[in-house]
């Protein structure tokens, strides 16, 4: 399927094959950044905020905030819109849930 735009020259072609694609292009950049200067086992040896072991680390909730700033959102309730993203999960990014990460990000306040 074709779509003509009448404005700009460009056509609009649907997509059919199999590809994963994320309207977040960038954020693998800032993901691997994270990783690469070794942030997620500085944190884990210097932040100590659970109160218990969980499915999530220090690390994850750190990483989420950051990607979810770099992408323009301002708080957890952003968190969501990455917690659907295909592509970035696959990518690795283990996003929390906004409520548990509130609580979380309470503490450091």
């Amino acid at each position: 399927m074709n779509i003509s735009q009448r404005l700009l020259p460009f056509h609009l072609i649907q997509d059919t094959s199999k590809v994963l694609l994320t309207s977040f292009g960038g954020l693998p950049w800032v993901m691997e950044t994270f990783r690469s200067l070794g942030l997620p086992q500085s944190i884990e040896k210097h932040l100590a905020l659970h109160q218990r072991e969980g499915k999530y680390q220090e690390a994850d909730y750190i990483e989420s905030f950051v990607t979810v700033f770099a992408a323009g959102g301002d708080g957890v309730d952003d968190f969501e819109i990455l917690r659907q993203e295909e592509g970035l999960k696959k990518l690795g990014l283990r996003v929390p849930s906004a409520g548990g990460s509130a609580v979380l990000f309470e503490r450091l306040s």
